[in-house]
């Protein structure tokens, strides 16, 4: 089985679905960046290459389609694959694509540079400011969530003293 064949045909089948128009030798181009920036990252891909989730996510993207599609899918799959290295595992890959796409489309408008700088920066506060849900063993939910929280560092202390005066 010829692997760069399946991952041209599924880069072509993908760029259809999404609209953007490659053609063979743009589709050649993305299949042997992505191999090559495998390779450098010591990483293999199982399933659907980021290649292709680029291509289906990003098709329609305005920037995309004004600029060298092939260099910039290219660029933007590097991207993925450094984020994706970057972040824990607890962030999905669709989270990545999600927040790489939100990133070039917005703020970035189409710099793939600072689109995974700020799409990292947006998912790893994610990850630290995550809110969660615990119950007890009563079955009572409790959620925290940071956007909720408001910190009081003045507090009464136990006798109704300031906490700042407990030293005095």
């Amino acid at each position: 089985m010829d692997l760069a064949k399946v991952s041209r045909v599924a880069i072509e089948r993908a760029a259809r679905d999404a609209g953007l128009s490659l053609t063979a030798g743009q589709v050649r181009d993305i299949a042997e960046a992505e191999r090559a920036c495998l390779a450098e990252s010591r990483r293999v891909s199982f399933g659907e290459s980021a290649a292709v989730r680029v291509v289906r996510e990003f098709g329609a993207s305005p920037f995309l389609a004004a600029g060298d599609a092939a260099q910039v899918v290219a660029a933007l799959a590097e991207a993925f694959y450094d984020l994706r290295e970057d972040c824990p595992a607890a962030i999905t890959d669709a989270e990545i694509l999600e927040q790489l796409r939100e990133s070039f489309d917005g703020e970035a408008a189409g710099d793939v540079g600072l689109a995974a700088t700020l799409a990292g920066e947006s998912l790893r506060g994610r990850l630290s400011c995550r809110a969660y849900e615990i119950a007890d063993d009563d079955g009572n939910v409790y959620r925290w969530d940071p956007d909720e929280w408001h910190d009081d560092v003045t507090a009464d202390g136990w006798d109704g003293e300031r906490w700042e005066d407990a030293d005095e």
